[in-house]
């Protein structure tokens, strides 16, 4: 098979052609013209590939290997990864840019290890804020890495069940007081009233917030406040029923104007 226009370019160095023919093509190309550059050294033509707004805009995410038209005509094997290229030839610039920038697959299977847990189990004294924090990395990452979102996504959501499974595991009342009041460093000793509660609502762990035990003790807490209402006359508990029923669609409107206020928050998980 004949060479490309694309890859003679690459080889001759010939850089105002290649920022031509990239314009003008895929982003399922840019893999090889990117690898083929890492393996001739072109230093230039590779960190021009990997600033390119094609690339940029995918995160550097290629075809998966069993795509059928994934590299149907690459000269190198799918199991190749600039990283791996740049390191096995000795491209120190190109793999310090590479790093620096973060390529998409190492990030991502760094990303897998971190989200462990029994990496966080047993490395973290909070392994539940660290699940929290992580998790919500990992949902910011995919809203801008498009090519491995579900990725992400999946990784938040099995830390999102590991919290839960977490919460089976409480033994008793006061336990459960302590680790929902928790706040602050997981070094430090410091509690709030429902502080964790608040975290997982800012976060929005839906499965946090609405497991049986964070439900059971909102409960406790909202009942706690309306010993007056549950002592008083059937009248005056009818009229504060009605009262909060006329409010709920205020409170779904302050929803939806803002959604990512605190009320608003609340309500999305309730």
């Amino acid at each position: 098979m004949g060479k490309s226009a694309l890859q003679l370019a690459i080889e001759n160095e010939h850089f105002e052609v290649v920022k031509v023919i990239l314009d003008k093509i895929p982003y399922e190309k840019f893999r090889d013209a990117l690898l083929l550059a890492i393996y001739l050294g072109h230093t230039n033509i590779a960190d021009f590939i990997m600033n390119h707004p094609t690339y940029r805009t995918h995160s550097g995410g290629f075809l998966d290997p069993t795509h059928p038209q994934a590299y149907d005509d690459s000269q190198f094997s799918s199991d190749i990864t600039p990283l791996i290229l740049a390191a096995q030839y000795n491209r120190l610039q190109i793999v310090h840019q590479l790093l620096s920038k973060g390529e998409p697959q190492v990030r991502l299977s760094a990303y897998k290890g971190l989200s462990s847990e029994v990496y966080i189990a047993l490395t973290y004294p909070d392994p539940i804020l660290q699940a929290f924090e992580l998790s919500h990395e990992l949902r910011t990452l995919a809203k801008v890495e498009h090519y491995f979102r579900e990725d992400y996504e999946k990784l938040a959501n099995q830390l999102s069940i590991f919290v839960t499974r977490l919460l089976d595991n409480i033994r008793g009342h006061e336990e459960l007081e302590i680790l929902l009041n928790k706040t602050g460093r997981s070094n430090e000793e410091k509690y709030e009233n429902l502080a964790r509660f608040d975290l997982a609502i800012l976060y929005q762990e839906k499965a946090f917030v609405s497991h049986s035990n964070c439900q059971q003790k909102l409960m406790e807490k909202w009942y706690e406040n309306l010993s007056a209402i549950k002592n008083a006359h059937l009248t005056k508990r009818l009229l504060f029923y009605l009262a909060f029923v006329i409010c709920l669609p205020f409170l779904l409107l302050a929803y939806y104007f803002f959604p990512k206020s605190k009320i608003g928050s609340l309500v999305c998980i309730i």
